[in-house]
């Protein structure tokens, strides 16, 4: 039996988002909120969210289809859930597990008090940079911020009242970001769903787990060929997390290093060949010619490490020096052009978004949204941030700047998940690297590097998944269940309005009771002292504008538009520049070899088999996907149990 993944739209939606559906969904997300912070920061280890296909949310999924279901069809066939309400629950589980947990915006909370805890006369942070720190970012220093890491002494409580201004000034600065995001999303969405029909590859699990003409189960389940890619990776993953608590299980290894700090090829730095079962089943929905351009391009980058150091360049691959410029710079020059040729791709709707603000058209009507009220809110939504910016002591100039600089990221990473599928995604570029780097210190200034700092730490470096991508995957959900597109956005604000604010309460509490220093070091120490070292070097040995990186973006720019004119003229021609674009990422360092199996499989079933055995092998690889996930799922709670 095949199974039809992600098939045209063929109707338009006409199911109305049930009350039912937001309440489990709001119900699910207060738990969310409540308890993730604990998993996530204090257990660690594997994440429930913390990814665009979330394990914590296909278990959901698959629970309230195999237990919930069943038992209220016996009690009435009008008690199950409907697909429809299957698929608004699952959307909003991907805010409400990502936002309170590991490698999302929330991670302002450490940053605010990181400075402080860390520093010593040793780096010298509080002569550097400590009085360029508006006072509203963080707890009055002493006993709040040591007893933050260090955990709460007997008989002393929880200082909720030092936490109440900062979280209100970043949690307001949280939702007016998110509010761009999912106004950008809703510009966007129709060009990339409609237009160039990108096939959004992590939404096919939940699709096909919920697909089915009958009011019983859906023909996912009684699947054979889709339970033995389950089998496999659920064996070998299960394999794995039993190793972790009997480490003398003889248990096969799902990851050899090709390249490290020692060896012949030491000068590429780590390279890792990790083989996950659920990248490999997503991978098989790609274009072949997408996933083999993710490893190419990783690749080139790091041969290129290699033959500078052959020509007596140093670690080319670590802080951003010589060799590393034209490295480095190239992939910022190429996130410029690809978001400036997706915006010229979709000039028309962008215009008609322009007139319609202007009052000089009418409405579509056929958006979820109207391009006036996107375009307008996202105006204002830019104006708002820039002026917290300002008034946190950032120039006009540099907060506008670290503004743009932010909605590129977001439409770069959405537009990643939604064309490649990568489980999480990240971009090499952040602002306040930007600011120094182009601009020169001096010309931005130190107050407006520290403020830029905060907000590059807290919102634009090293996030596991970004709250964008989950807008854009929950309007493609709608689309697959024909449900009516405006009302998902109610789902969505429910979500995220029951998430973050418990999610940041849970998380104080967390880190208060148990201490910071006892957590997730990436989260409450990495993520904030990484900066701090950087900015510190930066205001001790200002550097001007550096001609190099300008140079070499231009070079990453024109690779770009090559490969994207190349492509259009020759159908030959296969390298895709988001390959290009993404090929110093830590996601992609982390999942080409798992991509690069999925290529050669696909290649090697199309070869052989045609389509047809494509369609017929397809279900195999998402049970490998559906497997995989699960079996993170089901760790994290014997986890939680086990403590």
């Amino acid at each position: 039996m095949a199974m039809s993944v992600l098939a045209p739209r063929t109707a338009s939606p006409s199911y109305p988002v049930t009350g039912r559906a937001l309440v489990t969904g709001l119900l699910l997300s207060l738990a969310c909120g409540l308890f993730i912070p604990y998993l996530d920061h204090f257990l660690s280890g594997t994440f429930l969210g913390a990814q665009h296909l979330p394990p914590g949310a296909i278990f959901v999924l698959m629970v309230l289809i195999l237990v919930v279901n069943p038992v209220l069809r016996r009690l009435s066939s009008r008690l199950a859930f409907t697909r429809g309400e299957l698929l608004v629950i699952y959307a909003m589980l991907l805010f409400s597990l990502l936002i309170p947990g590991h490698g999302s915006e929330s991670v302002f909370v450490p940053v605010s008090v990181s400075a402080f805890y860390y520093a010593s006369p040793a780096n010298g942070w509080e002569k550097s940079f400590h009085q360029y720190i508006p006072p509203w970012f963080h707890p009055a220093r002493g006993f709040p911020i040591r007893a933050f890491y260090e955990g709460l002494p007997p008989g002393r409580e929880l200082p909720w009242d030092q936490w109440v201004v900062p979280l209100l000034a970043w949690g307001g600065l949280t939702l007016l970001l998110y509010l761009l995001a999912a106004l950008t999303s809703a510009l966007l969405f129709p060009q990339w769903a409609d237009d160039e029909k990108l096939t959004f590859p992590l939404v096919a699990l939940p699709v096909e787990m919920t697909a089915g003409p009958t009011p019983g189960l859906p023909a996912f389940w009684g699947n054979w060929v889709m339970w033995a890619g389950f089998a496999l990776a659920a064996l070998f993953q299960g394999l794995q997390g039993l190793k972790f608590y009997y480490p003398g299980l003889p248990v096969p290894s799902l990851y050899f290093q090709v390249a490290g700090p020692r060896g012949l090829l030491r000068a590429m730095g780590w390279i890792p060949a990790y083989v996950y079962p659920s990248v490999i089943g997503i991978g098989m929905l790609l274009r072949t010619e997408v996933a083999f351009s993710m490893v190419v391009f990783f690749w080139y980058s790091r041969v290129l490490m290699q033959v500078a150091s052959w020509f007596g360049y140093r670690n080319p691959g670590g802080n951003i020096s010589g060799f590393a410029f034209w490295l480095g710079g190239q992939p910022w020059g190429g996130y410029l052009a690809y978001v400036v040729l997706g915006l010229w791709t979709a000039r028309h709707r962008l215009g008609q978004a322009w007139r319609e603000l202007l009052g000089k058209a009418q409405p579509s009507g056929t958006q979820p949204l109207s391009y006036r009220l996107c375009l307008g809110g996202i105006l204002l939504c830019l104006a708002g941030a820039v002026l917290w910016l300002m008034l946190a002591g950032m120039s006009l100039w540099s907060a506008l700047v670290s503004l743009l600089l932010y909605v590129m990221i977001i439409i770069i990473l959405s537009k990643v998940v939604a064309e490649v599928g990568l489980l999480f995604v990240q971009q090499t570029l952040t602002p306040a690297q930007a600011l120094n780097y182009y601009f020169g210190t001096e010309l931005v200034g130190r107050r407006s590097l520290t403020v830029g700092m905060f907000f590059d730490r807290a919102f634009a470096t090293d996030l596991r998944a970004t709250i964008a991508p989950s807008f854009v995957q929950g309007l493609r959900l709608a689309r697959e269940g024909h449900l009516e597109e405006r009302q998902m956005w109610r789902a969505f604000g429910v979500a995220i309005l029951a998430a973050l604010p418990l999610g940041l309460l849970s998380a104080l509490w967390t880190f208060y009771h148990h201490g910071a220093v006892n957590c997730n070091e990436w989260f409450t120490r990495y993520a904030g002292t990484t900066g701090w070292e950087m900015l510190a070097s930066w205001l001790a040995h200002p550097r001007p504008a550096d001609l190099t990186i300008h140079l070499a973006s231009l070079v990453g720019a024109a690779s770009v538009v090559a490969l994207y004119a190349l492509r259009r003229q020759y159908l030959w021609f296969w390298p895709h520049p988001v390959g290009f674009i993404m090929m110093q990422s830590y996601p992609v360092t982390m999942m080409w070899f798992s991509l690069l199996i999925a290529g050669i499989v696909k290649s090697l079933v199309l070869r052989y088999g045609g389509p047809r055995v494509l369609t017929q092998v397809t279900p195999f690889f998402l049970g490998l996907a559906f497997g995989d996930v699960l079996a993170m799922a089901v760790f994290r709670f014997v986890s939680l149990a086990t403590g």
